[in-house]
């Protein structure tokens, strides 16, 4: 238990990169597939460590044998001879260091990588909330309809029965507040699948949803997206260079020294014994000759390496550029749009109480009204939803400005 309470304290997404807030999200971000898969990773790269730190012991051999030909023939096992000894690897390339460096260089590589991904969870999570909320929105929208509207329809009953108007007129208020009831049931359904959503894929409990905004989603940003992909990749060329020198290291000549002892005399079984013994030494050097001449081959291979990691760089480079004026294309436009639609929602209320009165007049019909109406309706909508598009649009431009 104390040694996981280390990894996660290690692994707690705001210690990649100091943070003017702290972020009030980070126990559920490390409930995330992203972060139990970057604390997975990190495992490996521990076990990777110890199996190079392993790497440094010797190894150690025994030996148990007989020969025949056409004078001597196969014995006893107590006829065998026996041989014990020790082997230990004194160089070759500095491979124990290069695959430090290595496993050091793909842990700081997965670490920029993480951030990448919780911010982009972070979004994510932000937009998913935004659809939650607007849908609640248009929910208190249509209940308060509803409740104007079931007002209109005894108004129109009243009417009807004085005999002051058609009751047509009953039959159309009576389907708009069918038609209201029908949307608020649609709105129940939609809000449900994406509360439903977010508990499930962010781990966010219910009492906390509504108190998440566009600050709180802020104050969750790590690192500056251009300079962590500059980092990234910087530390994947480091990782496919330290991964060749890696390959090389395996593959040049390796310097070894061997201990052995035998029993004494002939070396064979029956005559082991604790007083005397036969010992060997010796100093092992082996050349891969192939590996030599593939020199050639394994640099033609990390330059196409290398290239295929600058060209995919230059490619992020002009989407980020592109997706940022196009983000901030979206806002110039969604807050025109809402300064216009605010502007004619004015005129467009004063409009529908015009016709209201000119109704209750008897000098229009109910079905002018709705029609007002539903117009009225559709540039309310409209606004909350380009209010929604907007704060996305502007905490997507936080995250990649």
């Amino acid at each position: 238990m104390k040694a996981l309470f280390i990894l996660l304290l290690f692994f707690t997404p705001h210690v990649f990169c100091a943070q003017k807030n702290m972020c009030s999200l980070d126990y559920y971000i490390a409930k995330s597939k992203e972060y139990k898969l970057q604390v997975l990773a990190n495992k490996e790269l521990e076990l990777n460590n110890e199996r190079n730190d392993l790497s440094l012991l010797p190894d150690v051999f025994v030996g148990v044998g007989q020969y025949s030909n056409n004078n001597y023939s196969f014995k006893s096992v107590d006829n065998s001879s026996l041989s014990l000894g020790i082997s230990q690897q004194i160089y070759q390339g500095n491979i124990y260091k290069k695959n430090k460096e290595f496993i050091e260089i793909t842990k700081e590589y997965g670490q920029s990588v993480f951030i990448d991904e919780r911010n982009i969870l972070l979004l994510r999570l932000f937009s998913h909330i935004s659809e939650y909320k607007y849908k609640k929105e248009l929910l208190t929208y249509y209940h308060n309809q509803l409740k104007r509207q079931l007002s209109e329809f005894y108004r129109v009953s009243d009417a009807v029965k004085s005999g002051s108007i058609a009751e047509v007129e009953l039959s159309i208020a009576k389907q708009r507040v069918e038609n209201i009831k029908l949307e608020i049931l649609g709105l129940e359904y939609e809000k449900d699948e994406i509360f439903n959503f977010i508990y499930e894929n962010y781990n966010l409990p219910p009492e906390i949803i509504d108190s998440i905004n566009i600050d709180v989603i802020n104050d969750c940003k790590v690192g500056n997206y251009y300079e962590n992909k500059l980092k990234s990749y910087k530390l994947q060329l480091a990782q496919v260079m330290s991964n060749k020198e890696v390959t090389d290291a395996s593959s040049s000549p390796s310097l070894g020294v061997s201990l052995s002892i035998t029993p004494p005399g002939a070396g064979i079984l029956n005559q082991l014994t604790t007083k005397k013994a036969n010992f060997a030494a010796s100093i092992n050097l082996s050349i891969p000759m192939s590996q030599i001449f593939l020199q050639n081959n394994s640099q033609k291979r990390l330059a196409i390496d290398i290239e295929k990691i600058r060209i995919n760089h230059e490619h992020e480079l002009n989407n980020w550029k592109r997706n940022k004026k196009q983000i901030e294309n979206k806002i110039s436009l969604l807050s025109f749009a809402l300064s216009q639609k605010k502007a004619s929602l004015d005129i467009e209320n004063k409009k529908a109480e015009y016709i209201l009165n000119r109704v209750k007049d008897g000098k229009d019909t109910l079905i002018s009204y709705y029609r007002q109406i539903e117009n009225l309706n559709s540039i309310e909508i409209n606004i909350k939803q380009k209010e929604k598009e907007l704060d996305i649009q502007k905490a997507s431009l936080y995250f990649i400005d």
